[in-house]
């Protein structure tokens, strides 16, 4: 997350030609920033960089989150299917990344497969169908 910088002019109604700058910068606040490394190394497909957050405690299938406890990023398996990134997904499944963990309404496989028929010419993300299930990913459909 990248840091702004904001400046705020007033001017006065009073005083015509007079005005007050105000400047200051916005960090974004992070409730673990430890994971949101970790989540967005897989959605880079740093592995090595991976590898290091998870070995300082970054959960494998935690999530992303904001300072107020709002969601900013799926669990890394999930960011790292959407943005093929096959390394990652095969590193994540291979330390116990859940394959049918299911964060929203569509399941890992079921995100692999849209990308699969969205983008045929793109290898990967066949690869990426084949691995999941190699690693007992289902739809979500089957998970009911």
């Amino acid at each position: 997350m990248k840091r702004r910088l904001i400046t705020l002019v007033v001017f006065s109604l009073s005083l015509p030609g007079s005005f007050l700058a105000l400047s200051f910068i916005l960090e974004p606040r992070m409730d673990n920033p430890l994971q949101h490394d970790f989540v967005g190394a897989a959605q880079r497909g740093n592995v090595e960089e991976m590898k290091q957050a998870f070995a300082a405690g970054a959960s494998i299938d935690g999530y992303a989150t904001q300072g107020n406890g709002a969601l900013a990023h799926g669990p890394a398996l999930i960011e790292a299917i959407e943005s093929q990134q096959i390394e990652a997904v095969q590193w994540l499944l291979e330390h116990g990344a859940n394959p049918n963990h299911v964060p929203a309404s569509e399941s890992p496989l079921e995100i692999a497969q849209w990308k699969a028929e969205e983008f045929p010419e793109f290898d990967v993300a066949q690869r990426i169908v084949k691995l999941l299930r190699k690693h007992g990913a289902r739809t979500t459909v089957s998970l009911r």
